[in-house]
């Protein structure tokens, strides 16, 4: 698994894409984190109803 140095990730300088581009940016990807947590809430809610509803000897390690 390749690892790297908090240092050198640091020494790393990203650029400014500008206010404009990194505006289009942020609008396609909000949508894309929204599906994102509410996929992760239903996948608690769907973990919550297996567990209340299947017996402990049924339910996966």
């Amino acid at each position: 698994m390749p690892r790297a140095a908090w240092p050198d990730l640091a020494r790393h300088e990203v650029p400014w894409p500008g206010e404009a581009a990194a505006r289009r940016f942020g609008e396609t990807v909000a949508p894309l984190a929204r599906r994102v947590e509410a996929a992760a809430a239903e996948s608690k809610a769907l973990a919550a109803l297996r567990d209340a509803l299947l017996p402990d000897c049924a339910r996966p390690e």
